[in-house]
């Protein structure tokens, strides 16, 4: 099939499940034009777009869907941007229109308008996006509840697989902690919006000798817990400009930064260990991962600290969890008490080191 005679594959940008399903049955009622799936805005902002020829964002109120066009083209949108708003009247259109919208339609759009506007648009030769912008991949590593070593599993897993590492964290001081710490952080990249380049995570990001890149966050949860939203999508945008590996350590995820991070990544490592207070929460954190966005696929569980004495087995995390074991990492009291201790990391043929080595070998393969 030639390009002209291609359907438009039209990519759906909503956060509200309902309307997203009121466009993509337009769309497919629509001649010339096909689904070419939904997203969640904070995921279109952060690159993990698939494959389309047109953005429709339809989310609410209007003025956060005119946010969304903004940024989507402020971030080079490699595809025209259509909004549907509940209101299309004059002000919206002046709006859209200066925030980079090819178009403006009502919601529910008629089928026939949306088919014959999304083919108007959509670019000359219809090259539109490829699956995923660029190379980079971002891991996002959280933990159930606090102390099953989030920390250290994300740091282990940022050295396997040479990545750089966003230490998200409410502790904030990674970098310091390692022997390597920056004048800058976290706090001068959320300054900078939408405007974080690749120069800039690269001016602020520190070298350690074991070969990672560490972006130093902020100096304690009350301030971590003030970083912006918006930093999220940007940063892990740049990073998948960038290439390579990127781990960010989220701790638990609960301030806005860090839950659009889980929502931004391309994997979510989910560290419990395996005991049933560990895996219920881990649970319950799956369950909130999932209502927010993230693909099921995308998930895997760490199971930390594990040995033959443990109260669950792997299968057992897995049925309490509903999501896959992407590993087993062995209770090695050296592992973590040289990390605890002075930040001495001694990769070695035995214990935790080659269990985390295989999660990182499997991410990979995939």
């Amino acid at each position: 099939m030639t390009e002209s005679l291609r359907p438009v594959r039209c990519l759906v940008v909503c956060s509200d499940a309902g309307l997203a399903a009121d466009v993509e049955g337009a769309i497919e009622q629509a001649h010339g034009i096909v689904v070419a799936g939904t997203i969640d805005p904070l995921r279109a902002l952060a690159g993990l777009r698939p494959a389309c020829d047109v953005l429709l964002v339809a989310d609410q109120p209007t003025v956060r869907s005119l946010g969304i066009v903004r940024e989507l083209n402020a971030s080079a949108a490699p595809a025209p941007v259509l909004l549907l708003a509940r209101e299309p009247g004059g002000g919206v259109v002046r709006d859209a229109m200066a925030v980079g919208a090819r178009g403006v339609l009502g919601l529910p759009p008629d089928p026939e308008q949306l088919g014959m506007t999304a083919r108007a648009i959509a670019w000359p030769g219809r090259q539109g996006m490829s699956e995923r912008g660029a190379g980079g991949r971002v891991v996002a590593v959280c933990g159930a509840k606090g102390g099953v070593g989030t920390t250290l599993i994300g740091l282990t897993a940022a050295v396997v697989l040479r990545a750089m590492l966003i230490d998200l964290g409410p502790g904030g001081d990674l970098a310091g902690h390692l022997g390597c710490p920056g004048d800058r952080s976290l706090a001068d990249l959320a300054r900078l919006g939408n405007g974080l380049t690749v120069d800039a995570v690269d001016a602020v990001a520190v070298s350690h000798p074991l070969g990672v890149r560490v972006l130093p966050g902020v100096s304690s949860p009350n301030l971590a817990a003030l970083l912006p939203a918006g930093l999220a999508p940007a940063l892990t945008r740049e990073c998948r400009v960038a290439g390579g590996w990127t781990v960010a350590d989220l701790g638990i995820a609960a301030g806005a930064a860090t839950t659009a991070a889980v929502v931004c990544a391309d994997d979510v490592l989910v560290v419990t260990t395996p005991d049933r207070l560990a895996a219920t929460a881990a649970a319950q954190l799956v369950t909130r991962l999932v209502g927010l966005g993230v693909p099921d696929q995308a998930i895997g569980i760490v199971v930390n600290r594990w040995s033959g004495r443990a109260e669950m087995s792997p299968k057992d995390i897995e049925r309490a969890t509903g999501a896959r074991v992407a590993g087993v990492v062995r209770d090695d009291q050296r592992f973590g008490s040289d990390f605890a201790n002075d930040a001495r990391m001694h990769i070695r043929r035995r214990g935790a080191w080659p269990d985390v080595k295989r999660i990182g070998d499997r991410l990979a393969s995939t």
